[in-house]
């Protein structure tokens, strides 16, 4: 998935909602999405414990700078590529 492709479902969703933020399931658990870094392949989404969820502003931001790069999620066994995403609740869940 890229950048541009979770901007545009974030800022136009199906439903009329607003979105509250953005976390990743693990391990039966939803742990929020804390931190985006830029690495050579794309920008690769981090939960790391102690630290404060991003703000949906920040993360839209990130996404609108970098709309070309693909999208990673850090795992206990590396960086994974993300190819979709659902909707629960009002936060989006990778």
């Amino acid at each position: 998935m890229k950048a541009s492709e979770l901007l545009t479902a974030l800022t136009l969703p199906q439903k009329k909602q607003t979105y509250q933020g953005i976390a990743r399931f693990e391990e039966q658990k939803i742990l929020p999405i804390t931190q985006i870094r830029q690495e050579n392949q794309g920008l690769v989404f981090c939960s790391i414990a102690g630290q404060t969820p991003l703000t949906m502003k920040d993360l839209l931001t990130i996404l609108m700078t970098h709309r070309r790069l693909s999208l990673y999620l850090e795992t206990k066994n590396g960086t994974q590529p993300i190819y979709g995403f659902k909707e629960q609740g009002n936060q989006i869940i990778l």
